[in-house]
């Protein structure tokens, strides 16, 4: 009996590794396979079109849809929808994580007729020229030119 449980026990460990040392050979193998891979391409950068003032009458970029304000009206208490909002919407601050252009200043625009949303610059944004990067340079870079 003791004999048995001996023969047992060893056996039980001897499998035991046997299972472990193979996860760890499968473990290694995709590691190998990982550091092996190239290294994927870079999102590129999104595009931010032009500030465009928002106001009623102000066509959609995309479907030409004049924007139109919501007309909501009340009878007896409830406030119906008589009308739906047409065109683009006021463009909105960027207030997520993760969102693609986070690192660039932008808006979000969209329409409520096409659904289209874009990235919009912001209306103080400015575009860079010659002039103004010569003076973005550190002053021992804008001595050498």
């Amino acid at each position: 009996m003791i004999v048995e449980t001996i023969i047992a026990g060893l056996t039980t460990i001897f499998v035991s590794s046997l299972i472990f040392v193979n996860a760890q050979i499968k473990r290694q193998r995709k590691w190998e396979l990982e550091d092996n891979a190239p290294e994927p391409e870079p999102e590129p950068l999104p595009t931010i079109d032009p500030f465009i003032e928002v106001h009623i009458d102000t066509p959609c970029t995309k479907c030409r849809t004049t924007a139109k304000n919501q007309v909501n009206k009340k009878v007896s208490g409830y406030i119906y929808v008589e009308s739906q909002a047409e065109g683009p919407a006021l463009p909105t601050a960027c207030c997520d994580d993760k969102c693609k252009a986070k690192k660039l200043p932008h808006l979000h625009a969209n329409c409520y007729s096409c659904h289209y949303h874009w990235f919009m610059a912001p209306a103080d944004s400015k575009k860079k020229t010659t002039e103004t990067a010569a003076t973005d340079l550190p002053k021992e870079e804008r001595k050498e030119q």
